[in-house]
């Protein structure tokens, strides 16, 4: 048998708002990473098609303002995760059905460790290198 009180209604409609946030984000950087790797194949395709390593080139810019993007959206996530587990201990600073997620920023809880986050980079570090790669084959193969 468990020590802990059950949870009030109140509490549980509380949480359930909360985690269907944190899934509308979660869904939010999933489509954020499709969309990076279209745009990327679509650039890198046409680079190999027309000869042209510019193509390439410049077909990294929007990955790196998607990686920034995806970021912000781990970023929110995180916090709201945050926030849900305060509201599921019953810390009394969390007024019912309120959402301060960003009274949760805290040294670990930064932009940018989630921009540098392991799981980010392996996704976007990858599709930058291959276009590089394509990048300089492209410019080394068909240099006039």
């Amino acid at each position: 048998m468990s020590d802990e009180t059950p949870l009030d209604d109140n509490t549980v409609k509380h949480l359930e708002f909360l985690q269907s946030v944190i899934s509308r984000l979660a869904g939010n950087s999933f489509l954020i990473k499709g969309w990076a790797l279209t745009i990327a194949a679509a650039f890198y395709g046409f680079s190999v098609g027309n000869a042209k390593w510019s193509i390439a080139f410049v077909g990294l810019f929007p990955i790196i303002m998607f990686w920034g993007l995806d970021a912000y959206f781990l970023h929110r996530e995180q916090l709201f995760r945050d926030l849900y587990k305060a509201v599921w201990s019953g810390t009394p600073h969390v007024a019912r059905f309120d959402m301060p997620y960003m009274s949760f920023i805290h040294a670990t809880r930064t932009y940018w460790a989630a921009f540098w986050s392991k799981t980010l980079m392996l996704f976007y570090i990858s599709l930058i290198c291959v276009g590089a790669a394509l990048t300089f084959v492209v410019a080394v193969h068909w240099l006039p």
